[in-house]
């Protein structure tokens, strides 16, 4: 017997749990950090008036953040594991805004 298939209703849910859990478990004020993949993911799963709600002020792309310190904000990266994040990431913590960095990928990390 062949497992149910997966519905898109159940992949959302899976995808909202996994998010609410990233961000819900820091107390920090926290800014979330995406890339083009991972934006579409959490715009499916929640409003900005929902994160919002879950302390995070800040909602932005990797590629576009600005130069500017925010030293009261944890920074939360949900981002794809390739090499263009991974360099944007090294270059953020060479010169960090956020008080706190918390790293999530929504792919393996390889070699």
């Amino acid at each position: 017997m062949e497992p149910a298939p997966v519905s898109r209703t159940n992949l959302i849910k899976i995808m909202k749990d996994y998010v609410d859990r990233m961000i819900t478990q820091y107390n920090d004020r926290k800014a979330l950090v995406l890339d083009e993949e991972t934006l579409g993911f959490v715009s499916i799963c929640f409003s900005r008036s929902a994160l919002l709600e879950k302390d995070v002020y800040l909602f932005d792309r990797i590629d576009r953040l600005g130069q500017e310190k925010l030293k009261h904000l944890g920074g939360i990266f949900f981002l794809r594991a390739n090499n263009e994040n991974i360099e944007s990431i090294c270059k953020e913590l060479k010169n960090p805004k956020f008080v706190k960095y918390y790293l999530f990928f929504s792919t393996p990390l390889s070699d």
